[in-house]
């Protein structure tokens, strides 16, 4: 957990010596950085990271050898994982950045505005508690031909759909491809209620709730969802006797 004030270091690798010139001299400008470590490819950051603790991670996605995404999956195996955030012009690969549980996606050309919110992000992850759940999380979601970043906060019910599940907003559905399982476990300390095994829901969308009689149900304003028997008296303890 970071102290209040102190300042994050950060990785920054890309094999493109423009584009990483631009990003170091970008998040220089942030008073919350403090070391910058750069890599011009995934196994000279490895490399530095053997050295180096970190904070964040800022990570092209198409680099020689190790790709963004291979070198995402290894720093997560690190005792204390740095937060990754990819930088790149590929708007394709948003969806798979959730899988590998990046806190943010930024598409090249760079904006300071836009930065200065990835680094927002990784500032939550290192500030909070190890296994807390982050402030608002981001979830990267496809709409046509772009991709959105949804906030968990605007979720407000999740359907599991085998190995994906549908997010549930004020203004529609959206599939990501993670099971709900994953999503009950990080989300947890979100306010999120595992209410059936197809049914994740956020505690906050509940208007009422139906335990008793033969089928127990949680109600939204929009829909009304089963409760499974087994998970009855956790529901209840969560989402009655909760209540003051």
């Amino acid at each position: 957990m970071m102290r209040e004030g102190a300042k994050v270091d950060v990785l920054v690798a890309d094999d493109e010596p423009p584009a990483l010139a631009e990003l170091v001299a970008l998040l220089r400008r942030d008073e919350r950085i403090g070391e910058i470590h750069a890599a011009s490819h995934g196994a000279a950051a490895l490399r530095l990271l053997e050295r180096h603790r970190v904070a964040g991670a800022f990570l092209d996605i198409h680099m020689p050898g190790l790709s963004g995404f291979a070198l995402a999956a290894a720093l997560a195996e690190a005792d204390q994982p740095p937060a990754v955030v990819f930088v790149t012009a590929d708007d394709a690969g948003a969806l798979r950045a959730f899988d590998v549980r990046a806190v943010d996606y930024v598409l090249k050309p760079v904006r300071p505005e836009r930065l200065r919110r990835a680094v927002d992000r990784i500032v939550d992850a290192a500030s909070r508690e190890p296994g807390a759940a982050p402030d608002d999380e981001t979830v990267p979601v496809t709409i046509g031909q772009s991709v959105r970043l949804l906030r968990r906060s605007d979720v407000r019910w999740v359907h599991a759909q085998g190995d994906y599940s549908r997010l549930w907003t004020a203004d529609g559905g959206h599939l990501v491809r993670t099971p709900i399982s994953e999503l009950e476990e990080r989300w947890a300390g979100a306010g999120f209620v595992r209410v059936h095994r197809s049914y994740l829901v956020h505690r906050d969308a509940v208007v009422e709730v139906r335990l008793s009689g033969s089928t127990p149900t949680v109600v939204l304003a929009e829909i009304e969802l089963p409760v499974s028997r087994r998970l009855v008296p956790a529901v209840r303890e969560t989402l009655v006797r909760s209540e003051p």
